[in-house]
């Protein structure tokens, strides 16, 4: 496991913030604390990945936009619905599938946007393989267009070595595509024992991204606050690295790759 100092720079492209919490805390305590963890951690930038799904969560997406409007280090990635689409969608969206069947409504959604002229410039996936394996055409075919697919594409614990290769497929052929990084956050979605850390099972699926795709399609995020129902922050920040990576490698999942990815497509 390659260790990660607090004073390396970070660009962290998952969390998520909600006016009174995840779990329905006190009003913008769920800000503060992120941005205590933000100054341990030297996090320079932070994608803000907006979720609705739920009704206790509506309201999201006016509330990172509220914070983007006052702290400069904040991206906020809009929530949209597949089933729901979307009149004027921001630049960045963040959306959710599972399953071939909602997928397939990812991938309508967004060649919806794009026939009325204005395709967005990133998109945050959270998404299994399923799902992912309906969007490779829209994703090969985006190329004015940003993916971030989260947390390892969401295979699931593999328990077995000759089940590797079959459940990362469809990420592994995605992570080459010049404008799609995966992020190495949520690692505990990925382990057979979700609370405890480090996920040594998880190891095999970095390395195995790290060989298959390279170091430069890496990104890394906190997954901020809902990681704190498996780990701690701490153990969010400290995560599985490729093994053997060096400190530039380390350095460019920490923070470049991302940098340069936003550069690049949102310009900003």
């Amino acid at each position: 496991m390659t260790s990660t100092p607090a004073s390396e720079v970070r660009f962290d492209t998952h969390c998520h913030l909600f006016e009174f919490g995840y779990h329905a805390r006190r009003q913008h305590e769920e800000l503060h604390t992120y941005e205590q963890f933000r100054h341990r951690y030297n996090i320079q930038r932070s994608i803000v990945v907006g979720y609705e799904r739920e009704l206790e969560h509506h309201g999201n997406n006016r509330y990172i936009a509220e914070l983007a409007s006052r702290h400069d280090w904040l991206l906020p990635f809009a929530y949209i619905s597949a089933d729901a689409g979307v009149a004027n969608p921001p630049r960045a969206i963040a959306t959710y599938a599972f399953g071939q069947a909602q997928g397939q409504g990812v991938a309508e959604l967004l060649a919806d946007i794009r026939r009325k002229g204005r395709p967005v410039a990133a998109v945050s996936l959270n998404a299994d393989p399923p799902a992912l394996e309906s969007l490779k055409e829209t994703i090969a075919g985006s190329s004015d267009t940003w993916f971030l697919i989260s947390h390892l594409g969401l295979p699931g614990p593999i328990r077995q070595d000759d089940d590797l290769r079959d459940r990362l497929a469809v990420v592994l052929e995605l992570g080459k595509f010049s404008n799609t990084t995966i992020k190495i956050s949520g690692q505990y979605a990925a382990s057979a024992a979700p609370k405890s850390w480090p996920h040594s099972d998880v190891q095999v699926v970095v390395d195995t991204l790290a060989n298959d795709v390279g170091v430069a399609s890496l990104v890394w995020g906190s997954d901020f606050s809902p990681v704190l129902d498996a780990v701690s922050f701490d153990a969010a920040v400290h995560c599985l690295f490729p093994t053997g990576a060096t400190a530039e490698e380390t350095h460019a999942i920490l923070f470049e790759n991302a940098s340069r990815m936003q550069h690049e497509y949102l310009g900003c």
